[in-house]
Formats: C-alpha cells, sequence, structure tokens
C-alpha cells in the first residue's frame, strides 16, 4: 500500500466529482465528458495506492519464502515442528526453537545445535530488534508500539489488545490481513518472531511463549517475561 497515492486519488476524484455535478447542473457536456476522464485517472491512482508495493518487497517476499522453506524442512529433521518451545533470548539476540527449553545462555550460537541433548536452531533476531527500536522508539507504552508495528508500519491488523498479569502478557491481533494470515502458517511464523522482538525490546527481558491461539481473524500469544 502507499498512501501517498491513495491520498493523490481520493482528492482528484473528489475534485472531478464536483466539476461532474456542476457540468450536469449547467449542461455542459464537455465539463462532463473533462470531469470523467480526470475521474478515471483519480480512480486509477487510487488502485494503484492500495496494490503497490514496492519491488524490493516483491524481491524479499520470495527470498523468505525459500528460506522458511529451507528452515521448515530442519524443523522436521529435527523433530521440532509442533514442540511450542520457543523462547527469545535477548543477550543472545536470537529466538531458539527447541524440543525442550533450553536456558539462555551465551552457549547458544545461531543455526542448528545441541545443548544438553537438546537440539535446537536459532534464528537472529539483531536486524529486527535494530528496526524495532528505530520504529518504536524507547517508548513507554507498549500498546503504543504493537499498534505502530503492526497497525501503522504493516498494515497487517487493525486492533491490538493486550492485557499483563505479574511476569505473564497476553498479546491479541484482530482482525488480521490476508498477508498476516498467511505468514502464520509456517513454523517459522515472522508474525510471531516480531511479537516476542518487540516483548524483549520492551521489557529488555529474555521472552518465552507459554501458549498460542489462532483463529480465522485474530492471533493470540500468551508470553512469560523471564527474569522480571
Amino acid at each position: 500500500m502507499e498512501n501517498r497515492y491513495i491520498i493523490i486519488g481520493l482528492a482528484i476524484i473528489s475534485i472531478s466529482s464536483l466539476f461532474i455535478v456542476y457540468g450536469v447542473l449547467i449542461s455542459n457536456d464537455r465539463v462532463i465528458g473533462v470531469s470523467l476522464s480526470i475521474l478515471v485517472v483519480g480512480v486509477v491512482s487510487t488502485a494503484v495506492g492500495t496494490t503497490y508495493r514496492e519491488p524490493l518487497e516483491e524481491m524479499l517476499e520470495h527470498y523468505i519464502h525459500d528460506l522458511n522453506l529451507f528452515y521448515t524442512s530442519v524443523l522436521e529433521d529435527t523433530g521440532i515442528v509442533g514442540s511450542h518451545k520457543i523462547k527469545l533470548c535477548l543477550e543472545d539476540r536470537v529466538i531458539v526453537f527447541s524440543e525442550r527449553v533450553i536456558p539462555c545462555s551465551r552457549n547458544i550460537s545461531v543455526g542448528v545445535n545441541m545443548l544438553d541433548r537438546v537440539p535446537y536452531i536459532a534464528l537472529p533476531i539483531t536486524n529486527i530488534l535494530d528496526y524495532i527500536s528505530k520504529v518504536v522508539g524507547e517508548s513507554s507504552d507498549v500498546v503504543d508500539g504493537f499498534r505502530k508495528i503492526f497497525i501503522d508500519t504493516s498494515y497487517l491488523c487493525r486492533e491490538v489488545a493486550i492485557t499483563k498479569e505479574n511476569d505473564t502478557i497476553s498479546i491479541e491481533l484482530s482482525k488480521l490481513s490476508e498477508k498476516a494470515l498467511e505468514m502464520m502458517k509456517t513454523p517459522i511464523n515472522i508474525i510471531r518472531v516480531y511479537v516476542l522482538t518487540l516483548l524483549a525490546h520492551h521489557f529488555k527481558n529474555d521472552i518465552e511463549i507459554v501458549d498460542e491461539v489462532i483463529t480465522a481473524e485474530s492471533y493470540k500469544i500468551i508470553a512469560k517475561i523471564l527474569g522480571e
């Protein structure tokens, strides 16, 4: 989506509509004809704005898709798929998928490995943390941070609800876009990655997933803030 094209398109539609009404009132076919032509331009501009995607985004989407296939295969081979033992280790700057819960430590390395005989795969999140810091900053409001990332920037959902009790926090993203639903169909699930990274950025602690609930229109994560 490109907001500038949408704004321009809507402005053109509004102006041309006024001239169409004016042309009808004065019974001037030329004014009506020109106004209709301009109206088409406005409609096209609005349509382009709602469907436009940066070429780089297209390239990255294909890359992420292929990369996800690779990690899915690795997760399946290690028997980790479906285990839901997922933890973000802030100091190590990784998200860890493991068969059983493993402690965050400097012994965790990016890629596929074992710790205390437990197989795991660790994905780096340094770039995501840097991106979130740039977009969100050091906001004291965790809800505001989620809205900036998931609603204002990525348009992945339209509503965010967060509740916290002691060290347990629940995040629910509602009215999901089609793109968000596609992202959640894979084991890696980039939505999950961003949710955990946002929580780690805000609370400055490791985060562990307790439960996940996915419906046709919402995605809910219940997580534990470790060390709080």
